[in-house]
C-alpha cells in the first residue's frame, strides 16, 4: 500500500505547488545511434543469464544455455500494424477491469509471484517467450496462473531496432515484467509506446496489470520515455502507477516542444548519464546535455539523476541499464522497499554516482 500512499502524496503536492514555466525548445543535440500462445513466436529465452546483443540479427542466450535468434527488424508477426491500432482503440483504459472505476489506482492484482527478488544484476527467475503483435515485440514471462504483471515499454535509440537491446528486454522479462518494444528506428514522438501498451493489454488481458506501467529506453528512445509518461498521465490520469527511466537519454530527434511536455510530468523519473558520454571516445550524449534534460522537469516531480561510472553511450551500457531498470520499476511499480533501498544505495559502490535528486521519497 505504501506506493499508493506515495501516489496520493504526489498528487497533493502537485495541487499545492505552483506550475513550473517551461520553454518549447526542441533541443538540437547531436543524434544518437543506436505466456505463450499469443501472436507469432520469434524467440524463446529463460531464467538464465542473457547475452548482450549488439545489433540486428545478433544472437541472445536464454536460460539453460539455449541459444535463440535475435529479434529482427520490421513488422514481423502474424498481426498487422492496423491490428495494433485497432487493439489500442478497443482498449481505451477508461475503466480497466482491475482498477478503481471511480478514479485512483485501486487495489492491485495478485503479484505474489514477483515477491522476494533482490538480485537485479543477474537474470531473474522466469522463463519467457518472445512474440510479435504486428510491429510490437513482446517478451512474455512464464508466471503462475493468476499472477498479473506490470507492463514496461522500451524505446529504441535513433537508427536502432529492438534487437539492439535484446539483453535488456530479456533481462526485464526474466524479472517478471511484461516487456514490449515498438519496432521503429524513430521513436521521438512518444506515441508508439502508448499504442504498444494498449496492444499488450488487448492481447494479454489475463496477464497484464493495467494499473502499473513503466517506460524506459536508450538515446532518443530514452528521452521519449518521459514523453511517454506525459502521454500516459494525460490518457489515464491517476488510474495507473506510472514511472519512467532512461539510460542515457538524448533529446536529438525528440518531439518539438519536449521541454513543455517534460514540465507537465508528475510521475517519478530516473535519469542517467554515462561518465564516458561526451568524451572523445564517444562524443554523443554529454553530461551537460543530460543536465539540460533533467532541469526541464518541474519542481514537483520525484526525480533522480545518476551517473554510470565508465558507462558509454555506444556500445549500449546494458549492465547499467538492466540493473537500474529492474530495481527502479520494482520500487516504483511494485512498491518494493528493498528495491527502493537498493536504488538509493547504488552511489555507495563504485559503479554509480548521484548527480542530483528532488522530492526524495522514503523507503517504507
Amino acid at each position: 500500500m505504501q506506493h499508493i500512499y506515495r501516489l496520493v502524496g504526489r498528487l497533493a503536492l502537485a495541487l499545492a505547488s505552483a506550475a513550473c514555466d517551461a520553454s518549447s525548445d526542441d533541443g538540437g543535440m547531436t543524434p544518437s545511434a543506436g505466456g505463450g500462445g499469443h501472436g507469432a513466436a520469434i524467440a524463446t529465452g529463460g531464467g538464465g543469464s542473457a547475452s548482450h546483443a549488439g545489433g540486428a540479427g545478433s544472437s541472445a542466450t536464454g536460460g539453460g544455455g539455449t541459444t535463440a535468434p535475435g529479434v529482427s527488424g520490421g513488422a514481423g508477426g502474424a498481426r498487422t500494424d492496423a491490428a495494433v491500432a485497432d487493439a489500442a482503440q478497443d482498449h481505451d483504459g477508461s475503466a480497466p477491469a482491475d482498477s478503481g472505476a471511480e478514479g485512483g489506482v485501486g487495489p492491485l492484482p495478485d503479484q505474489g509471484c514477483l515477491e522476494g527478488v533482490t538480485d537485479y544484476l543477474s537474470a531473474g527467475p522466469f522463463d519467457f517467450e518472445a512474440v510479435a503483435i504486428g510491429s510490437v515485440k513482446v517478451w512474455v514471462p512464464d508466471v503462475p496462473e493468476g499472477c498479473k504483471l506490470p507492463v514496461v515499454h522500451f524505446g529504441n535509440g535513433t537508427g536502432a531496432t529492438c534487437s539492439t537491446y535484446t539483453s535488456a528486454l530479456e533481462h526485464l522479462a526474466s524479472h517478471g515484467f511484461l516487456t514490449a518494444c515498438y519496432e521503429s528506428t524513430q521513436t521521438g514522438e512518444g506515441t508508439q509506446c502508448i499504442a504498444a501498451v494498449e496492444a499488450v493489454y488487448a492481447e494479454y488481458p489475463e496477464l497484464a496489470s493495467t494499473q502499473q506501467v513503466g517506460f524506459t529506453g536508450n538515446g532518443t528512445g530514452g528521452a521519449a520515455a518521459y514523453v511517454c509518461a506525459y502521454r500516459a498521465e494525460e490518457q489515464w490520469g491517476d488510474r495507473k502507477l506510472i514511472a519512467s527511466h532512461a539510460v542515457p537519454p538524448d533529446v536529438a530527434g525528440l518531439v518539438g516542444g519536449w521541454r513543455d511536455l517534460y514540465a507537465q510530468v508528475d510521475t517519478p523519473v530516473f535519469v542517467m548519464n554515462g561518465s564516458v558520454d561526451g568524451m572523445a571516445t564517444d562524443g554523443l550524449v554529454s553530461e551537460a546535455s543530460v543536465r539540460t534534460l533533467y532541469e526541464a522537469f518541474n519542481e514537483r516531480v520525484e526525480a533522480y539523476w545518476y551517473e554510470g561510472v565508465d558507462a558509454p553511450h555506444i556500445p549500449v551500457p546494458s549492465a547499467f541499464l538492466e540493473e537500474s531498470a529492474v530495481a527502479w520499476f520494482r520500487w516504483q511499480l511494485l512498491g518494493d522497499a528493498a528495491a527502493c533501498a537498493y536504488v538509493k544505495a547504488m552511489p555507495d559502490g563504485e559503479r554509480w554516482n548521484l548527480q542530483a535528486q528532488q522530492n526524495e521519497v522514503a523507503c517504507e
